[in-house]
């Protein structure tokens, strides 16, 4: 999972949401299919926050906090302005949210 793949991937099927009471944010990948091999790598590449979640249509990849800075940091500032939004981010210790 090089940036590349993570930054097109993030874009099409990633969110970031604000928890509401909280500083902490969470991001989330969606993909219909769980694959270990995928989990595997990305918790390699943003640590063991990272965990599949699977709903009756597909599942998703949440990241926690951490991962999120992680993530966003790893695959660069967002390319197409209309998806901006995914990259505002909340957590006290790493970024604050942007207007």
């Amino acid at each position: 999972l090089n940036s590349t793949i993570m930054l097109w991937w993030y874009l099409g099927d990633g969110s970031s949401s604000k928890q509401s009471k909280s500083l902490n944010h969470k991001g989330q990948i969606s993909c219909k299919n769980f694959n270990d091999s995928i989990l595997r790598q990305l918790r390699d590449l943003f640590g063991n926050q990272c965990s599949y979640y699977p709903y009756k249509s597909g599942g998703a990849y949440y990241l926690g906090s951490k991962g999120l800075i992680s993530l966003l940091e790893y695959i660069g500032e967002c390319p197409v302005p209309c998806y901006k939004y995914k990259w505002i981010t909340r957590c006290s210790e790493t970024t604050i949210e942007e207007s």
